[in-house]
């Protein structure tokens, strides 16, 4: 359960830093008697011709309300960061959830002009060109069709246009916060730390 909660937040913080759109979705079922089976994915919002969605999650919780997340594809590629989740109980629809790409904001073209090897010898990576990965990508309200490169030696991400062959995005793998807690300790007792 801690596991999918962590997901869902660290899903949650990379698409607010990268989505400055709004392509939210949210639909409640409590007026409703849906069953899970007839859902259809389709009728929440106005997607573009070419989208699928690949389910990668099911889990149910304690409460034994089941999520099942929806990665959202176009035209076979992934679009990063958006997702539908999906929530039900005892085969009910109780609410549906997430971050999509629709039809108004959808890239006219998916066109590559690079290759895996290009797009990794633009940022001068050792990678393997089979972690490299083709994906689509949302920044300020504009989705591009990028490689995704990992560079392990600077431990950063790069998002390379795959048909300018630009660099449109670097994403720090290295990430770090404080956070400030009380924690009981043996001989001090409850002492606030960071």
């Amino acid at each position: 359960m801690k596991k999918f909660f962590t997901i869902c937040l660290l899903l949650g913080m990379a698409v607010v830093f990268i989505n400055a759109n709004n392509d939210e979705l949210y639909h409640s079922f409590a007026n409703e008697q849906v069953l899970l089976d007839a859902l259809d994915l389709f009728e929440y919002a106005n997607f573009p011709d070419g989208t699928s969605f690949e389910i990668f999650q099911d889990e149910v919780d304690d409460l034994g309300i089941r999520h099942q997340s929806y990665q959202q594809m176009y035209h076979g590629i992934k679009v990063q960061s958006k997702m539908i989740l999906v929530h039900s109980k005892n085969d009910q629809l109780l609410s549906l959830n997430g971050n999509v790409m629709k039809q108004d904001v959808a890239p006219k073209t998916i066109k590559q002009n690079l290759n895996k090897l290009q797009a990794r010898k633009k940022v001068n990576s050792e990678t393997d060109e089979k972690d490299i990965t083709l994906t689509i990508l949302c920044i300020n309200g504009i989705y591009y069709t990028v490689y995704k490169v990992p560079n392990p030696e600077t431990l950063e991400i790069f998002y390379i246009d795959a048909e300018s062959g630009e660099i449109v995005y670097v994403e720090s793998a290295v990430h770090s916060v404080d956070v400030k807690t009380k924690a009981l300790t043996r001989y001090s007792g409850w002492q606030e730390m960071t």
